[in-house]
Parts: structure tokens; C-alpha cells; sequence
């Protein structure tokens, strides 16, 4: 049996669109009176927060017993597999205001090439951390 953690990114890192939505619902219920304008301003806000959601749940990480899978996209997906042996090196970048809501990003060097994974505002990203320092060690373990 395979066990794997899922993980999104934060939502905050849609905050302006989150603010568009305030304005757009604000100019929609105390600026215009009648009707079809009020419905018009319920439908973008509506449109907004689909748009919001999907983009947070089309980008994935996946911790899995083995590798690590980053999966992004929409229509077209991209999707990078990373097993925790050929991991070299990873780092967690937060700035200050990161710091204070719990999200971050990850950076993973991986292979012979260097190449880097850059895995954006994700939420619990000390739990992520400890998630994959974890793998890498039984990774290391079981490769001695």
C-alpha cells in the first residue's frame, strides 16, 4: 500500500484577485441600484471565485513513499517526479510575511544535471519540510 500526503498552495496567494472580488462586490451593492447591475457584479464575483479555486486545486504536490510529484496546470499539465535518491539538496525560502501565515516555497536540486524545482506558496510548509527530509532519510537508509 502506497501512503502519500496531497498538498495545495495557499490561498493567499490569490490575495488580489481575492480584492478584486471585495471592490467588484462593493461597487455591485452600493453603487448600482437596479437590478441587472447587481446581478452582473454577482456573476463576475462568482466567475472569480471558480477561477480562484480551480487554479488552487490544479497545482498539486504529492509526497509519496518514493519520489516526490509536483503536478501543475489547467488544460495542459506538467507534472515532474522527483525520486528522494536522486535528491541532492532542497531549501525553504519565506519572506517575512510568508513567515507569519505558514507558507512558503521549496526549492529541490535533484539529478546529475542540477536540475530545480521550484514549488510555490504552499501552506503547512514546515510540515512539508520535515515530510520530505523524512523520505529522503529512509531513501538513504535503504540505498546503504
Amino acid at each position: 500500500m502506497v501512503d502519500y500526503e496531497h498538498y495545495h498552495p495557499s490561498r493567499l496567494r490569490y490575495i488580489l484577485l481575492y480584492l478584486l472580488i471585495i471592490i467588484i462586490a462593493s461597487f455591485s451593492f452600493f453603487i448600482y441600484k437596479n437590478g441587472y447591475s447587481l446581478y452582473i457584479g454577482l456573476s463576475l464575483i462568482f466567475i472569480l471565485l471558480l477561477i480562484i479555486e480551480v487554479k488552487v486545486h490544479s497545482n498539486h504536490l504529492i509526497i509519496k513513499d518514493y519520489e516526490l510529484t509536483n503536478q501543475s496546470g489547467i488544460l495542459s499539465k506538467k507534472r515532474i517526479v522527483i525520486n528522494y535518491s536522486n535528491i541532492t539538496d532542497f531549501t525553504i525560502d519565506q519572506s517575512f510575511i510568508q513567515r507569519i501565515f505558514g507558507i512558503g516555497n521549496i526549492h529541490i536540486y535533484a539529478g546529475r544535471d542540477i536540475r530545480e524545482t521550484i514549488i510555490k506558496n504552499f501552506s503547512n510548509i514546515n510540515k512539508i519540510h520535515e515530510s520530505i527530509l523524512k523520505k529522503i532519510r529512509i531513501s538513504q537508509n535503504i540505498k546503504r
